[in-house]
């Protein structure tokens, strides 16, 4: 459970459990949390050059996927998740600029059945020094399970490497991508920024429906258990593939300091800058 000054609260439980034999595998997840967030409309020309507003968004989710190991490493399967996301709190400017966008839905609820793929060669799950982690995951959401008017799709995929360079040294690459098809509503559009990628950019200057990223990341241990990196990356938000502009590719980078416990980081504290945004991030663990 996690409770912010800024009136964020958040409620989140998962569990990862491995049948016997260890070849099959159920994850569970369920959230729900409030966040301000601000708010300069949607698009990139928007996140640009609108002025800030802010707005409050409310979750809900519950997640369960079943996978199964078919080869070492690579695990198949499908899943299940229930989302519902509502907009609270617009001011004039912030509805207009929902109606700029011809975004007049508020709220979204939906059912999404999927199937998913995970290829998984990491020597750890958390403070990874090498391998490979791979996911794919698509999903339909059938519009006679949710309140909009048509079927959507939602894919998702990762593609992070690791590899230790030298004594305390370790090269980091993730990849990642969010793509909703085009009737989805605005409010489970993916954002620029957070805690993990395009460190530094303000979550929610910058949506759309689609939404791809790159970071390459070096950590190197300096004495004990303190540690640092340095990070560099790209992003970019789009409506459709047909209309991806390269101009409109945002810029990102930062360092960062570690602190450790018993060999893993136990605190992360990362600066980042973006185009006309930069910000600090206070968390556990890795980024990725």
């Amino acid at each position: 459970m996690d409770v912010s000054l800024t009136g964020y609260y958040g409620f989140y439980l998962a569990g990862d459990t491995f049948l016997p034999r260890g070849k099959d595998r159920l994850t569970y997840a369920v959230s729900t949390s409030s966040m301000p967030v601000r708010f300069w409309g949607l698009g990139f020309d928007a996140g640009l050059n609108n002025i800030r507003t802010k707005y409050v968004n409310k979750e809900t989710a519950a997640d369960v996927r079943y996978l199964r190991e078919v080869v070492r490493g690579l695990w198949l399967g499908g899943t299940v998740e229930y989302n519902f996301a509502e907009g609270t709190s617009f001011d004039s400017i912030g509805e207009e600029y929902l109606v700029v966008a011809n975004q007049a839905l508020h709220n979204f609820s939906s059912l999404g059945v999927g199937l998913m793929a995970i290829y998984d060669r990491r020597n750890a799950k958390v403070n990874t020094t090498d391998g490979v982690y791979l996911s794919l995951h698509t999903q339909l959401r059938p519009k006679q399970l949710s309140n909009v008017d048509s079927n959507l799709l939602h894919i998702e995929a990762v593609a992070d490497y690791y590899a230790s360079v030298w004594q305390g040294g370790v090269v980091a690459v993730d990849l990642y991508a969010n793509l909703w098809s085009s009737a989805t509503p605005w409010i489970m559009w993916p954002s620029v920024g957070g805690s993990n990628r395009m460190r530094g950019y303000y979550y929610g200057r910058y949506t759309d429906r689609k939404m791809l990223t790159a970071q390459l990341e070096l950590r190197q241990t300096i004495y004990g258990p303190i540690g640092v990196c340095a990070w560099g990356g790209a992003g970019s938000i789009f409506d459709s593939h047909k209309n991806f502009d390269a101009s409109k590719i945002l810029p990102n980078a930062g360092v960062g300091l570690r602190l450790a416990i018993a060999g893993q980081t136990a605190l992360r504290i990362d600066y980042g800058f973006g185009r006309h945004s930069q910000g600090l991030i206070i968390n556990v663990n890795e980024a990725f």
